[in-house]
């Protein structure tokens, strides 16, 4: 588990794997562990699979802040770059209705 300050917030994030880069993407009610860990253990021995967990769900805490695309894009490049993980391909997935 790493860790990354985003607009005044702490951003936890996971990556495991080797190149190239995948960046998982899930809905604003979901975690790591709720969502894809299952996935990440499947992808991990092909490619470097990062994973954040942006305002709210998680460990992430959310201050508050209203969320926004921008906001969350924020969080997910600064996350990938902190990895050393640029650049990167994104699957983005949601289990809402």
């Amino acid at each position: 588990m790493q860790h990354v300050n985003v607009y005044d917030e702490k951003l936890i994030f996971h990556s495991a794997g080797e190149k190239p880069s995948l960046l998982l993407i899930h809905g604003t009610r979901a975690d790591r562990q709720g969502n894809c860990r299952y996935l990440i253990d499947k992808l991990s021995p092909y490619r470097t699979v990062i994973y954040p967990n942006y305002s709210g769900p998680g460990k992430t805490q959310n201050s508050n802040r209203i969320l926004s695309v921008e906001s969350l894009s924020k969080q997910i490049i600064t996350a990938a770059r902190t990895a050393n993980e640029i650049p990167f391909d994104i699957m983005v997935f949601s289990l809402s209705k």
